[in-house]
């Protein structure tokens, strides 16, 4: 039979195994939506080109004139971004620096704060309550002493790690700062690319928009190609979820079955015992005697 120990290891085996799995099924879902996200940026611009197949675009040169002064709107926030990475740089430092201070303060506490004032208090209760010999009182005012240095080390290291969520937030609003200037950036750069492609299609007939349009369809089918085969891959890992899960409860009903049965053994080990006292004539506690009773063996 297998041990209880055993059954467990491989019941947190399977828990494991099935953790990785849903892990799987979660990057894969992640993949389709990404991957959907790609497909729609791909129909809007294959859809701007078949715009440029019914239209053509009269001022092409004010329209590079319009780009152009977009694409030099960028300079004075490509500075500010510059400015906002040499921040983040600092406050990543900075973050590094306490998190090596707060790490050294939770070595030496070596326990959590309520631990620690437990482990004072229970130390003072003895202290006061008992009986105690110097060596023990010594011994006694110690560990209250040590424990009340690694206490007020624990404090320091939250305070640092307070410190440390600050710097955090204060970079992750830096990092969300860039982020936008970024977005406006990149927004500016779309626009100004689209009154590019208006300036260059005066000078170019519809089938080579219709040509861009084509391949911007391809890469949409391709897209929805991949999101087939990565919901084949979903289907995969969901099937291989169930069959863990599927191992996992037989592991349990064999967990139960093994409780059930040394249950049954340690009863049968008991009744057995009572049963050579009975026939010793040795005296009996009442859950022996209560045995010997349920099992028929004495009659009431």
């Amino acid at each position: 039979m297998i041990s209880k120990d055993e059954l467990k290891r491989q019941i947190n085996e399977i828990r494991d195994k099935l953790e990785i799995e849903w892990r799987t099924l979660d990057q894969i879902f992640e993949k389709v939506k990404n991957k959907h996200i790609e497909i729609d940026e791909f129909k809007s611009r294959r859809d701007e080109f078949n715009q440029l197949v019914k239209t053509r675009i009269s001022d092409a040169l004010d329209k590079q004139k319009e780009r152009d002064k977009l694409q030099e709107s960028t300079r004075p926030k490509r500075e500010v971004i510059k400015n906002l990475r040499l921040n983040i740089k600092e406050y990543a430092k900075h973050i590094s620096e306490l998190k090596d201070i707060r790490d050294g303060k939770h070595r030496e506490a070596k326990g959590s704060r309520v631990g620690l004032k437990d482990n004072i208090a229970g130390s003072l209760t003895t202290l006061l309550n008992l009986e105690l010999s110097l060596k023990d009182e010594i011994t006694l005012f110690n560990m209250i002493f040590s424990s009340q240095e690694r206490y007020q080390a624990k404090i320091q290291a939250d305070d640092i790690h307070n410190q440390i969520q600050e710097l955090y937030d204060a970079l992750k609003q830096t990092e969300r700062q860039v982020d936008e200037e970024e977005a406006n950036i990149n927004k500016i750069f779309q626009e100004s690319q689209i009154l590019h492609n208006e300036s260059i299609s005066k000078f170019k007939d519809k089938d080579d928009a219709r040509e861009n349009s084509n391949s911007l369809h391809q890469q949409v089918l391709s897209g929805y190609k991949e999101i087939k085969e990565l919901r084949f891959q979903a289907d995969e890992v969901k099937r291989t979820v169930t069959s863990l899960k599927n191992q996992l409860d037989d592991l349990h009903k064999k967990l139960r079955a093994s409780d059930r049965k040394r249950k049954e053994m340690a009863h049968q080990e008991k009744l057995d015992t009572a049963k050579q006292k009975l026939k010793g004539e040795k005296k009996m506690d009442l859950n022996e005697l209560r045995l010997l009773i349920e099992s028929g063996t004495l009659k009431k």
